[in-house]
């Protein structure tokens, strides 16, 4: 169990002495400052000093908002999450009461063998389930029972993150709604198991209680035949001007299927359609229109024959902040119907009506009409924030025209995530310094047309002379760090192997060159910027594969 930051077991056992009564000493005068300053203070403090000050007058109750507010739960996979709940409710009542953000998360501590005498002891199969499926049962229901104990005792719940061995299941899912329906803002789990029963039946409508995010990651496994079953439906079809974002999809079963692509013995995967996932909401006639984020993966975007707006009345595409499609079948006709001009108008009907801040994109073997899709659709409109495009296996030599983005939302962009891998990873990677057929290069027109880039990720090369009888020459025409001029950048992103491949290196040694690599590249970025750039963090990290593939997310 930890806090914000994992801090393991001993993290466990400090909290639960926090409900001691508190002491009458008093150090100095912060007792008498606002608690939003208080808690901007213990930001800069170590973590087992804030448990210390949160035995203090002074700043004990800014101390335990800072533990309590946001909690990363993480419970053991077998009995022993029953005494990981009762040492964390131990914390008492009046500490309880401080948590708003839960996250159920699985512990990273192995059972000890004998410590248990009831049952006989489990045993983990190769894909990671119980052999003994009764046992399992019985603990997943003895799981959940706890939980709900567990969120009566937070009154002031707001939001919800389950990733646990044992899942959700519908009763669990039903009493978090019949709790705290006036308080709660997000609930995310893999799936919902068990029996369903109806969630809040004597209200009709939820419309006037706070906004909500509510995201299933394996919608396959919520429903039959892949649809959403009917207690969520319901839930969902009243929530109409509550629901903000909406998160479907299941990323481990495109993480399966990625990596299974080439054996044989496994059927081809075909992606649901949409439309057929959310039918039941269409048949109910609702409309969501404070819908704000969508967030699909790997399901198929394919829009229907004479569809000029995709998804509608159910969602409005045009009236979203954030987009995300992740590993989705027709997403170039999603994306070529979206970018397609209005009915007797020259100018593209997305332009006029588009409100989307932040778009994301992953796709794997990008095709010429997929990209000359997505090049039209982001310049059909202005005003990204956030764009984040990850291309694998680019079958061409060439790399996405990237003019057009830059020219239509660089004055608004803040983050960028742009990575466009090739289809043989043992190739040199798409070069962002040099110009493209006559275009010119991404960090030289990136330094021009972003003046508000905070954040920045690409597949940067800092070898600066990975090229024999270039190094000099590449060093002096400034291009491999022109992206330094932003006065705002604060955080670069590398996402590049800066050591060679076939060689027996230690951990330690790669560590240590790594860190050579790039500070030799800040040298000289520094030196010819005179020290300038506001840069505060530099990242160097391995490429996104298949087995990692959270930037999309961002």
């Amino acid at each position: 169990m930890a806090s914000d930051q994992n801090s393991g077991q001993s993290l466990a056992v400090a909290l639960g002495h926090i409900n001691t009564p508190e002491t009458t000493q008093v150090t100095s005068k912060l007792e008498i400052l606002p608690i939003e300053l208080q808690r901007a203070i213990l930001e800069y403090v170590s973590r087992r000093d804030v448990l210390n000050l949160a035995q203090v007058r002074a700043m004990s109750y800014a101390a335990r908002l800072n533990i309590y507010t946001s909690v990363s739960l993480r419970l053991a996979q077998h009995e022993g999450f029953i005494q990981d709940v009762n040492r964390f409710m131990s914390a008492g009542s009046r500490n309880m009461s401080l948590v708003q953000n839960l996250s159920i998360l699985n512990s990273k501590r192995r059972r000890i063998l004998g410590v248990c005498s009831i049952g006989a002891p489990y045993r983990f199969g190769r894909s990671g389930e119980w052999r003994q499926k009764r046992l399992f049962t019985e603990y997943s229901i003895l799981f959940n029972r706890m939980m709900r104990i567990l969120f009566s005792n937070t009154s002031g719940l707001r939001t919800v993150r389950w990733f646990h061995l044992f899942k959700m299941d519908h009763d669990t899912f039903a009493s978090l709604f019949n709790t705290h329906v006036d308080t709660l803002m997000g609930i995310e789990t893999y799936t919902l198991t068990g029996d369903e029963i109806p969630i809040l039946p004597g209200h009709p409508s939820l419309d006037q209680f706070p906004r909500l995010r509510i995201g299933f990651s394996a919608f396959q496994a919520s429903g039959c035949n892949k649809i959403l079953n009917p207690s969520v439906i319901s839930l969902i079809a009243r929530l109409t001007r509550r629901l903000s974002h909406f998160v479907l999809g299941d990323e481990r079963l495109v993480l399966i299927v990625d990596s299974n692509a080439t054996t044989r013995s496994n059927p081809p995967y075909i992606q649901m359609p949409l439309h057929e996932v959310l039918q039941p909401l269409a048949e109910a006639q609702v409309t969501f229109g404070n819908l704000s984020q969508l967030d699909i993966i790997g399901i198929d975007m394919t829009p229907l024959q004479n569809q000029l707006a995709p998804l509608r009345p159910t969602f409005d595409l045009y009236n979203l902040r954030r987009l995300s499609l992740v590993s989705c079948v027709g997403t170039e006709g999603l994306l070529n119907v979206l970018s397609m001009p209005a009915p007797h108008m020259m100018s593209p009907y997305v332009f006029s009506r588009m409100r989307l801040k932040e778009f994301c994109i992953r796709y794997e073997g990008p095709t010429l009409g997929l990209k000359i899709a997505l090049v039209r659709f982001l310049t059909s409109f202005t005003g990204l924030e956030l764009l984040s495009v990850l291309l694998d296996d680019e079958p061409e030599n060439t790399m996405i025209d990237h003019t057009g983005f830059m020219y239509a939302h660089g004055p608004t962009l803040k983050v960028l995530v742009w990575e466009v891998r090739k289809q043989n990873r043992h190739e040199r990677p798409f070069g962002l310094e040099d110009d493209i057929r006559g275009k010119p290069a991404f960090l030289e027109l990136l330094s021009q047309t972003c003046p508000n880039l905070q954040e920045l990720s690409v597949v940067l090369n800092m070898r600066l002379l990975y090229v024999r009888g270039r190094g000099f020459d590449r060093i002096h025409s400034r291009r491999p760090y022109a992206m330094l001029r932003l006065p705002h950048l604060k955080t670069l992103h590398c996402r590049d192997f800066l050591m060679p491949k076939g060689r027996l290196l230690t951990t330690a040694f790669v560590i240590d060159a790594t860190k050579s690599i790039a500070t030799m590249f800040l040298d000289w970025a520094f030196h010819f910027h005179r020290f300038s750039s506001p840069l505060e963090l530099l990242a160097v990290v391995e490429p996104a594969l298949d087995s990692e593939r959270a930037l999309c997310k961002h």
